[in-house]
């Protein structure tokens, strides 16, 4: 992975196009800037959630076979299902063991 400069700063005169910038080369092979968002409609998206209250807090339902299952309750899943229904991804949450500290996350994305 490496940067490629497109603006450089200066005090005098601001934000200024990087007259040095190599071709910048964009997804398909593409030297055309894409336009408009990223589709993730139909996508499934594992997301990690941490217990943190008013977050992301859990409770216990009974569903509709008399089983007790844990839902997720709290502004993150909110947020999630409201993204959810406005990008028709297909959400996999998982909840974050309390034991895993915030650097050892990279390790959890590596192990899937």
């Amino acid at each position: 992975l490496s940067f490629v400069p497109v603006l450089k700063y200066s005090n005098r005169d601001g934000w200024q196009e990087y007259s040095k910038a190599n071709v910048i080369i964009w997804s398909g092979s593409s030297l055309v800037p894409p336009t408009g968002g990223a589709k993730l409609d139909g996508v499934k998206l594992r997301i990690g959630v941490v217990h943190a209250v008013p977050f992301t807090m859990i409770n216990t339902v009974i569903d509709e076979f008399g089983q007790n299952t844990t839902k997720l309750i709290g502004y993150i899943p909110d947020l999630i299902d409201l993204l959810q229904k406005k990008m028709k991804f297909i959400p996999n949450i998982e909840l974050i063991p309390l034991n895993r500290t915030y650097a050892s996350l990279g390790q959890l994305v590596e192990d899937r």
